[in-house]
């Protein structure tokens, strides 16, 4: 008996990303996190302005560094899919994600966790 692997679309697979980068509470688990989803070839702009890949994961993991999980939100997403049509059946395109991470600390205040919020908006195209 063979069983089919099916794929979250890409809007889905981008939402799951986000959301593991955010949730990491390990430095070994949010470079795996990270590994998963940035490609080592990837172009990255912040703010329009190029940055590395290693300075790129620097920053995001500085929003969540000693962090002991997130809740994200998603505010909006929009995807297009890949023009050709062979490229389209294995889920590339382009991805717009609009979200919100509530990171929370380890420290408590007034007997509530410490919170961050992060707001943030992530062009993905996977090619």
């Amino acid at each position: 008996m063979s069983s089919n692997i099916v794929l979250p679309d890409l809007p889905n697979w981008v939402e799951q990303r986000i959301t593991a980068l955010y949730s990491a509470k390990t430095a070994d688990a949010f470079s795996s996190a990270f590994d998963a989803f940035i490609s080592q070839d990837a172009s990255i702009k912040v703010n329009g302005k190029p940055t590395s890949r290693d300075e790129y994961k620097q920053m995001i993991q500085g929003e969540i560094t000693g962090d002991v999980g997130a809740q994200v939100t998603f505010n909006g997403i929009a995807s297009v899919p890949s023009e050709d049509k062979d490229l389209r059946a294995i889920g590339t395109g382009s991805v717009g994600a609009f979200f919100t991470a509530e990171v929370f600390g380890k420290f408590f205040v007034f007997g509530a966790p410490q919170a961050n919020t992060v707001s943030s908006s992530l062009n993905v195209m996977y090619v």
